[in-house]
């Protein structure tokens, strides 16, 4: 599980992406009834901030 903040988030990605080379990610984010505006900013942020900046990692890794 990785949660926490944007650089958090991609620093925790970038680890487990160079480790494990993996390149598709299965996300949850309305896990224990979050309220609904939290889990749709959760989602903004991990397409708009994380994603970004973890998205071609894995080509590294190889």
């Amino acid at each position: 599980m990785v949660c926490g903040d944007v650089d958090h988030c991609v620093e925790k990605l970038s680890k487990l992406i160079v480790e494990y080379g993996f390149d598709e990610l299965l996300c949850w984010t309305r896990i224990g009834g979050l309220d609904n505006r939290k889990a749709l900013h959760s989602m903004e942020l991990m397409s708009g901030e994380v994603m970004p900046r973890v998205r071609n990692l894995n080509a590294l890794a190889a």
